[in-house]
């Protein structure tokens, strides 16, 4: 039985259970305008009434494409005209306001629409833009208002004859019939729906998996102290979503070690020793540096000037009983950097680390001190004293150590110079002599007015070759091996046409335990008496320059006793060595503190090419912080 019809307020007639409808689609029976040929969107009402928000999406998403074809109609039942009919600026009853709405009145024509003005005319334009009661098109409601409003009856639209076709322009689609095929066209949507969505599940899967258009993954040249690695398959996702760049990328981003990080810091600073190279930079940048590291990990910092502008850095942490004090030293200065080409660039390869210093040894620093950081920032220590030193001048005349033998004193010392991870309990010492000839300037066409004092100075040369020699034939000491002598540095003359009035030589004399302080000089002395002795017109005379004496400690001393039980519960060779070069732990072992060598394995002491290996800087700090914890 058919429904009666009941009268609208605004005078139009409707029908009970056919136009209680959604607004703003099509529905069987309905005339259609454009190129959908008036067909009928078969209604469900019973689903609109109580459909979830994801079918309401779809069903506005499926009334927005219909409404850039064409055949809808405004809320209010005028007829709404497709948007490539519509002049420019048109407003469009129903539909959105803002930058979508000017955006779709933009656009061009589509295919199987009519372009503005052609077949639509004044008539077509005046009904699209007025409402059925003749006032201003009506904004349209948001969603929400009209879910929370009652559905008000939708007045019945008076029939009007499609657009007749143009004349010029594209021309409209034929209309089809209503019925089974627009039942088949909501279930092709509805499936198209359903692919995308599945296509979204999978992508988004791809993303969780770390699969979703990735470039390959690049991998680090150095795999020193970062490896590249994949996050596991639970947390990408959380990475992906939220994480850094790298974990976007795939790679999860490892933790630099901080004594490698400390180590490059370190390289990159200009520490050359001014007393050896005019225009150094010295020690100051390189101790602010260090200080800021010990003092960032809650460490009582003390600089002391060795010279101006060239303090030393002196860490203490105190423990919470009394018992041993043990002191970490090392210096901060380098030689010079002729012959390399980038000295403070940290460069990583195959497992070193390049540099002026990273043998000898200001970046050993960072090894002592990282060891000391990790203590403080553990608790600190239980019972005893901790002595953190970085002192300058160490490559010339050890100011820094000096002050600090003054300053401070310790049951045991280490100084870190490189041992290739061995124990060093004893090192070489060093004289500096300077020898001068005397001769008589002439012009070099007369030989009787002139004195020749660089060849005098040959003499006295072929005089210490042989004391050399004769040092190498002696019998070596067990852990340093032979004492040795060298020249240096010699200069003379004025002219190639003068005969040269002097000749100044500088060489060196290296000492081991048991030799005097002042045995090279004794030595080129004697030798200076006997060419005297030769030719009545030698002249010459020696100077000592600077003299450091060598150093040696028990093997069995309680700092080597604990060190070397370290190197043995890690593995390491801890049989005691002797190293050919001077240095600190002389002066520390003179002013009354036992002090044994230990440090990085590297080499290129002082070369063109130095470096230290990185995993030894590992091994060394991990080893110093035991002793730490064993010897205080």
């Amino acid at each position: 039985m058919a429904d009666p019809a009941v009268s609208d307020p605004a005078g139009a007639v409707r029908v009970p259970g056919r136009d209680d409808r959604r607004p703003g689609r099509l529905h069987p029976g309905d005339p259609g305008d454009g190129d959908r040929g008036g067909r009928a969107v078969p209604d469900r009402p019973a689903l609109h009434a109580a459909e979830p928000a994801r079918h309401r999406v779809q069903a506005e998403h499926r009334r927005r494409r219909q409404l850039g074809r064409g055949g809808l109609r405004s809320r209010d039942g005028a007829a709404v005209r497709p948007v490539a009919q519509r002049v420019r600026g048109e407003a469009v009853p129903g539909a959105r306001t803002g930058r979508r709405r000017d955006a779709a009145l933009h656009r061009g024509p589509r295919r199987g629409q009519l372009a503005a003005g052609d077949a639509a005319g004044p008539a077509a334009v005046q009904a699209a833009l007025l409402t059925d009661d003749g006032n201003r098109p009506q904004h349209r409601r948001s969603r929400v208002d009209d879910a929370d409003r009652q559905r008000r009856p939708h007045p019945q639209p008076s029939a009007a004859p499609p657009p007749e076709p143009a004349a010029s322009g594209r021309r409209l689609r034929p209309q089809r019939a209503a019925g089974d095929q627009d039942a088949a066209d909501l279930r092709a949507d509805d499936r198209r729906q359903q692919r995308r969505a599945a296509a979204h599940r999978l992508r988004q899967g791809d993303r969780r998996r770390g699969r979703l258009d990735r470039p390959a993954r690049r991998r680090h040249r150095h795999a020193d102290d970062v490896h590249a690695r994949r996050p596991p398959a639970h947390r990408a996702h959380r990475r992906w979503r939220a994480g850094p760049r790298a974990h976007r990328a795939g790679v999860a981003r490892v933790r630099l070690d901080p004594v490698i990080r400390l180590l490059r810091d370190l390289i990159a600073i200009d520490s050359v020793n001014p007393s050896l190279e005019a225009g150094g930079a010295g020690e100051a940048a390189i101790a602010e540096r260090i200080a800021a590291e010990l003092h960032g990990a809650g460490i009582d910092v003390e600089l002391q000037d060795a010279a101006p502008g060239r303090p030393n850095v002196v860490g203490v942490i105190e423990g919470r009983t009394r018992g041993r004090t043990l002191m970490l030293c090392g210096h901060t200065d380098t030689v010079g950097v002729a012959g390399m080409t980038a000295p403070f660039d940290p460069l990583a390869r195959a497992g070193r680390s390049y540099g002026r210093g990273s043998q000898d040894m200001t970046r050993r620093v960072a090894a002592r001190v990282d060891a000391a950081t990790a203590v403080a920032r553990r608790g600190g220590l239980a019972a005893g004293r901790l002595v953190i030193a970085a002192v300058a001048d160490e490559e010339h005349a050890s100011a820094g150590a000096e002050l600090l033998a003054a300053a401070h004193a310790a049951d045991g010392a280490v100084v870190t110079e490189p041992t290739d991870l061995r124990v060093a309990i004893a090192h070489k010492g060093f004289e500096w002599v300077e020898v001068r000839t005397r001769g008589r300037a002439a012009h070099g066409s007369r030989p009787a007015d002139g004195r020749d004092a660089i060849l005098h100075m040959g003499r006295v040369l072929a005089r210490l070759e042989a004391v050399d020699a004769v040092l190498q034939a002696g019998a070596p000491h067990p852990l340093l091996g032979n004492p040795s002598l060298h020249a240096s540095t010699i200069h003379g003359g004025q002219a190639h046409s003068i005969y040269p009035d002097h000749c100044v030589l500088h060489f060196e004399r290296r000492t081991v335990t048991g030799e005097p302080p002042d045995a090279g000089l004794n030595e080129v002395q004697s030798a200076l008496a006997e060419l005297s002795r030769d030719d009545a017109d030698f002249d010459a005379a020696a100077r000592q320059m600077m003299t450091r004496p060598p150093h040696e400690i028990a093997d069995d001393h309680p700092v080597c006793k604990a060190l070397g039980q370290v190197l043995c519960n890690r593995g390491l060779d801890a049989a005691p060595a002797g190293m050919s070069f001077w240095t600190d732990a002389a002066i520390l072992g003179r002013a009354g503190t036992p002090a044994a060598l230990f440090g990085p394995a590297g080499a290129g002491l002082h070369g063109p090419e130095e470096y230290v290996r990185i995993d030894s800087v590992r091994v060394c700090r991990d080893v110093l912080a035991d002793l730490i914890r064993t010897f205080c």
